[in-house]
């Protein structure tokens, strides 16, 4: 894989990366360490109603009950926001190497767009898993959420899964605008680039949990506030740049979605 691209081939002006570094720093931080505060509160004002507060407390099955379904919702909260941030970036970097229009309403309406039948498709998805790994000990639906920064190899799988997955997607939909002609075209892109999707998964579960390892082994974990914004902002920032420069390769490979007619038959 030759990188020499950012020489010779199209790629995003400082303006655009600036953008969406400001994007990939400002999105997880309100989402791994804002949301959770907001589904608090809203749960809290929702259930501390009444005898709710009393019912909960002398029935450990209810209780266990609300407290998986205030984690789906975060989860789900939180997979949608990363979901169309990741679509952004997507679209953003194929304007600039392909469609060259240069306005981010175009990128954000497609994104839009995309973002449902991508949202929609995860969820299915996580709830079998959930239901598959109930009675799994210690297992709940937050393991499904893709983490940036952490030394659990099984986070950054599920990372790599998520950010493979929405892009192929993201790529898919681009080209045929509907959710079921966008999977049937993503096996497309996953085989005919497969090599290259496998590099792209790795890297990304490398480096998002090689640093964590490292600094764990130094003892440094994110048990402080300062701590834990700057994992989530090492790994966000490394996650875009990665990802950043292996769809400027991808988007200026003249022959990327060649297949789009063979989709059709």
């Amino acid at each position: 894989m030759n990188f020499s691209f950012l020489q010779q081939y199209q790629h995003p002006s400082r303006k655009t990366l600036g953008i969406l570094l400001g994007l990939f720093c400002a999105v997880p931080l309100a989402v791994f360490l804002v949301l959770p505060s907001c589904v608090g509160y809203m749960a809290e004002w929702t259930l501390g109603w009444g005898s709710i507060p009393f019912f909960l407390s002398r029935h450990a099955w209810a209780f266990a009950l609300v407290q998986d379904l205030l984690r789906g919702v975060y989860v789900a909260a939180a997979v949608g926001v990363l979901d169309f941030l990741l679509l952004v970036l997507v679209y953003r970097l194929l304007d600039d190497a392909v469609t060259r229009q240069g306005k981010w309403r175009g990128v954000l309406a497609v994104a839009a767009r995309a973002w449902g039948p991508l949202l929609w498709r995860q969820a299915c998805v996580g709830l079998v898993l959930c239901v598959a790994l109930w009675k799994v000990e210690g297992f709940s639906s937050l393991y499904l959420l893709p983490e940036f920064f952490s030394a659990d190899f099984f986070a950054i799988l599920v990372l790599a899964v998520w950010s493979v997955s929405a892009v192929v997607f993201g790529c898919a939909f681009a080209v045929t605008e509907q959710g079921s002609a966008a999977v049937r075209f993503s096996r497309l892109l996953l085989k005919a680039y497969f090599r290259e999707w496998i590099v792209a998964a790795v890297v990304t579960c490398l480096l998002a949990w090689l640093p964590a390892v490292v600094l764990s082994k130094f003892g440094v974990t994110g048990e402080s506030a300062g701590l834990s914004v700057f994992f989530i902002l090492h790994g966000s920032i490394l996650f875009l740049a990665w990802w950043s420069v292996f769809l400027i390769w991808l988007f200026n490979k003249p022959d990327v979605f060649a297949l789009a007619p063979s989709a059709e038959e």
